[in-house]
């Protein structure tokens, strides 16, 4: 049986701890959306994602691919909304994500809210064409 954290996907993923962490100064927009998807990816696949989310009270940075903020380590307790399991959940730069954050009553990270611009722009588009 695997266990938390040795057999972690992030563990024996060979990229360095900081890859999981919340913000890495220096960091430009683009390399932190990068990393938080090479990150929530492995995190995907990680045969111990239950226990990381367990310790999530431990700080910030990506658990079991949820990206919690730094200052608030108990945000993801409102994942359980609507009996949803959390490690189902839409990640960032997703209209899901978006959707997400609006449910629990916060402001869409830059992500998020791109990915619903996006979505919106391409719905109106649709809309627009009647043949």
């Amino acid at each position: 049986m695997p266990s938390y954290p040795h057999d972690a996907a992030c563990a024996t993923s060979g990229l360095p701890p900081q890859t999981w962490d919340q913000v890495i100064n220096g960091e430009t927009p683009q390399e932190r959306e990068t990393r938080y998807a090479t990150a929530t990816a492995i995190c995907g696949h990680c045969p111990v994602a239950a226990a990381c989310y367990a310790k999530r009270s431990q700080g910030g940075g990506i658990r079991a691919g949820i990206v919690l903020p730094d200052h608030s380590p108990d945000w993801a307790d409102a994942n359980t909304w609507a009996g949803v399991d959390p490690f189902h959940r839409v990640g960032h730069g997703t209209r899901g994500g978006y959707t997400l954050h609006r449910r629990l009553g916060q402001d869409a990270c830059e992500y998020c809210l791109s990915a619903n611009n996006h979505y919106d722009k391409a719905r109106g588009a649709g809309r627009r064409k009647v043949a």
